[in-house]
This record gives structure tokens, C-alpha cells and sequence, in this order.
């Protein structure tokens, strides 16, 4: 465990060995961390708590979705996303196991972890699990074949405050140090690791096995230096005023003390220029890491994880770097839905041969779009539909994906939240996903060898 929350930026974790099968999986989920009230009060399991937004008043006891859409409310599914989502995966866990799942950012609503941020390890009690951890993430993603399988991440602009920084976004990071439960990673702001699928899961290398490097990238400047107070963590609203959103974190300890300061760190807001630089100094410096480790790169599959999406302006440095080195898979968050693109433009934004998806669906926060609603009244058996749950799951609003895996293709599968027959023993539904080839660097250098099988006695 770090010292100070900074210490590892720009580690290689270290690797994992997974058997290989017929074909591996792996999940992708972000955007999903429900909330139990606003500010201090942001606590689940307390009884008798009750706060409001502006669809009600809701109880203290589970996470609900933050409220983010000037469109319709719809009951049933808006009100318990994140753990129809949980359900889901739980469900597809159970016929094909994932190796580990990729978190892509934006973790815990509405303003990440709601303690005060200090990036010291010694203040920290790695012997217990905090409130949010136990309520939003160990207590919803626990079915059989998920409770145990390890949560690789990044953190989103909410997890650091959304509309401020000095939010508890350090506990993110100490938490892959946690005692209790050993699944979360998140040891940096960015780092790398290598994920290898053994035949037989023996250290021995057969001709068979293939490895991913994974490249973990703080992609939260898009977020800086915008000038609109609500979607701007280094504005000064969110920073020193504490009648705004972030009120009661801006001091340490909790207090209301406007000094900026996070112990730990070199102090991220002292002022919105100092801030700004801060993100934007961190986007350079992880982009000349990432190229010198995609240059050396041997590994079968190269991937990003990011937060904000690739077709973002402010990530455009990204793209030159994918198609030179031949990434061949961009996951990432922050919009509120499920897309998935391959050979194919989103709008004005191609990378051709290099896959790229947005699963920002995880239920946390209400999806960009209103669900799809059967008016009908009946069930797809013809059994009475409940008036206050219309939702059908036949759209591309709360999911998550499912990314099988071989040495020489990837299958991408995204999942909504429900199934075909309304049921939980229903089939899930799987929405337009894509049929991945590797993509070859443009340099025509590719290290990607095919490993000499090692005899063994």
C-alpha cells in the first residue's frame, strides 16, 4: 500500500493468470454507483432516513439512481437501475463466468466517496468497509460467480466530486489495499497490467496462450476548465463555496474550512487555473507513458480504459496513438447508455478498425433516454404487466457488456438489464454488439509472436 495517493501513477500492476478456455469473458460496467441522499447524509442502511429529489422522497436503506434527465421519470427501472443491472450480470455470470470486470469510471453518486479528500494511507482503517463500498458495490455485485472476481477501474469526474475535486476519491485508490475484501483495483490515477490466459493455467507458455495488456488512463480533464459551474470540477463554485454542491467536504476532517488542501497531494484546487493545469498536465504525461508502453508492447491485445469516450475533443491525442499502435479495444463511460462501435463513425469520430464502447448504463445515475415501455399491459406470456413497472429492457439505456474473448477475436455482447420474458428466468436481453479482428500497427511492426511451447519433465 502507497504511502500518499500519487505514489504508484504509472505502475504495472501486477499480472494475472487466468486458464484459458474455449473462449474467456470479461465485463464492462460504469456509471454505477446509486446514492442514499445528498452530501453527509449519503449513507444507505440507516432506518428511518429519508431524503428527496425531484421524482420524490425515498428512503435511506438501498441506492437509487441520482436523477440527471429532463425527460420522463419511469417507475420500475428508474428507481432500482444499478441493481436490475446487478441482476443481469449476476444472471449471465452464472452460464459464462468472467475472469475479472472493468469498471469504467463514476463509481459512487453524486460526488464520489462523501468524506473529505485525504491522500495519506496512515488515516485510513483498511480493517472494515466503508458505508458506500459495503451498500453501492459489495452488498448489489455479489452473485455466485461475481462476489469473488476482481473490479479493475478508473476514476470518472463524479468520483472526484463532479463539480469539485476535493471529494473522497483517495479511499478508491486505498481500497485495493482493503483486508476485508481483495477484489477492487484501482492503484493509481493510471497504470497498466497484463492479463495472461494459460493453457492448464500453468506458468508454462503454450502456443495457445494469449495475453492482453490493459492500459488504465485518468481521462477527468475533459471536465476541467470548462467555465460551467455544474459540469466543471476545477470551477471555483465547487471549490470554495460552500453553500454549493460540495458543502461540508472542502475542509479537512469534514469541517467547512475553504483552504483546498488534500493531504497527500501537491493541493488540487487552490484556484481554477492551478486545477485546470493539474488535469491537463496529468492528460500529457499519461499520453508520452502510454505511447513509450504501447511501443514495447509484445502482448496479443492492446486496451484503453478511460472514462470519457475517445470521440471527446479533449481526448483527441488518444487517436493518433490507437492507430499507430494498434490498439484494438477503447473502453469507456460517462454518457448514461450503451454504445458500441466498430468500423463505423459516431457521427464526426472514426478509428476504423480499433473497437470502441460507452458502457455508461450501470444504473447509478438515470440513463440519457427514457426506457422503453410496454403500454399494453401484458407481459410478454399475457400475464398482467404491474402498472408501475412498465419497462421492457428492449433498448440501449441501462446494461452492461459482456467481452468474449479468443487469441484472434473478440466478441462483444451488450446486455440490457432485462429479459425477454419480464422474468428473472427469462433470457437476457442482448443488443447490437460487434465481431472483433486485432488490428495490426500501422507500422507494419508487429510484436506480437506466437509464444514456442515449453517442454515440460
Amino acid at each position: 500500500m502507497p504511502s500518499e495517493v500519487l505514489d504508484l501513477n504509472g505502475i504495472e500492476y501486477p499480472s494475472a493468470c487466468y486458464e484459458l478456455k474455449d473462449e474467456n469473458h470479461f465485463f464492462v460496467i460504469g456509471d454505477w454507483g446509486g446514492m442514499c441522499g445528498w452530501g453527509g447524509g449519503n449513507k444507505c442502511g440507516v432506518e428511518g432516513a429519508v431524503w428527496a429529489n425531484d421524482v420524490g422522497q425515498h428512503t435511506g436503506m438501498e441506492p437509487r439512481p441520482m436523477w440527471n434527465r429532463h425527460g420522463q421519470y419511469v417507475p420500475g427501472i428508474d428507481d432500482n437501475a444499478q441493481q436490475r443491472v446487478a441482476s443481469g450480470m449476476a444472471r449471465i455470470a452464472e452460464q459464462t463466468p468472467p475472469e475479472f470486470i472493468v469498471s469504467v469510471g463514476d463509481h459512487f453518486y453524486p460526488g464520489g466517496i462523501a468524506e473529505h479528500c485525504n491522500g495519506v494511507a496512515a488515516d485510513y482503517d483498511v480493517t472494515t468497509i466503508p458505508n458506500q463500498f459495503k451498500y453501492a458495490f459489495e452488498d448489489i455485485y455479489n452473485g455466485t460467480h461475481l462476489a469473488n472476481k476482481e473490479w479493475m477501474g478508473v476514476l470518472g469526474n463524479h468520483d472526484y466530486g463532479g463539480v469539485c475535486v476535493n471529494m473522497g476519491w483517495p479511499q478508491q485508490i486505498f481500497y485495493t489495499w482493503n483486508e476485508v475484501s481483495k477484489r477492487w483495483v484501482l492503484p493509481a490515477q493510471y497504470y497498466k497490467r497484463n492479463m495472461r490466459f494459460s493453457k492448464g493455467g500453468t506458468e508454462h507458455w503454450d502456443e495457445e496462450d494469449f495475453t492482453i495488456d490493459i492500459f488504465f488512463l485518468d481521462s477527468n480533464h475533459a471536465d476541467s476548465g470548462t467555465t460551467d459551474k455544474n459540469h466543471d470540477m476545477c470551477a471555483k463554485e465547487g471549490n470554495s463555496d460552500d453553500t454549493y454542491h460540495c458543502a461540508g467536504f472542502l475542509g479537512p476532517n469534514g469541517t467547512d474550512i475553504v483552504d483546498g488542501n488534500c493531504a497527500g497531494t501537491p493541493g488540487l484546487w487552490t484556484s481554477e487555473r492551478v486545477c485546470n493545469d493539474y488535469f491537463q498536465t496529468l492528460w500529457t504525461d499519461q499520453l508520452a507513458w502510454l505511447e513509450e508502453h504501447l511501443e514495447n508492447s509484445v502482448a496479443d491485445w492492446q486496451m484503453i480504459v478511460t472514462h470519457f469516450p475517445p470521440s471527446y475533443h479533449t481526448l483527441g491525442g488518444l487517436t493518433p496513438l490507437v492507430e499507430k499502435y494498434g490498439v484494438d479495444l477503447i473502453m469507456a463511460g460517462h454518457s448514461h447508455l450503451q454504445e458500441v462501435y466498430y468500423q463505423r463513425a459516431a457521427v464526426n469520430y472514426d478509428i476504423g478498425d480499433t473497437a470502441w464502447v460507452i458502457s455508461g448504463g450501470g444504473g447509478g445515475v438515470s440513463s440519457e433516454g427514457p426506457p422503453t415501455q410496454d403500454y399494453s399491459g401484458r407481459m410478454p406470456d399475457g400475464s398482467p404487466r404491474p402498472r408501475n413497472d412498465q419497462a421492457t429492457g428492449y433498448d440501449d439505456q441501462y446494461g452492461f457488456m459482456d467481452m468474449v474473448i479468443t487469441k484472434d477475436h473478440l466478441s462483444i455482447k451488450p446486455y440490457s438489464w432485462g429479459t425477454d420474458s419480464g422474468y428473472s428466468n427469462g433470457t437476457q436481453i442482448l443488443r447490437n454488439g460487434a465481431e472483433v479482428r486485432r488490428r495490426p500497427r500501422a507500422d507494419g511492426q508487429d510484436f506480437r509472436p506466437v509464444r514456442p511451447r515449453v517442454e515440460t519433465v
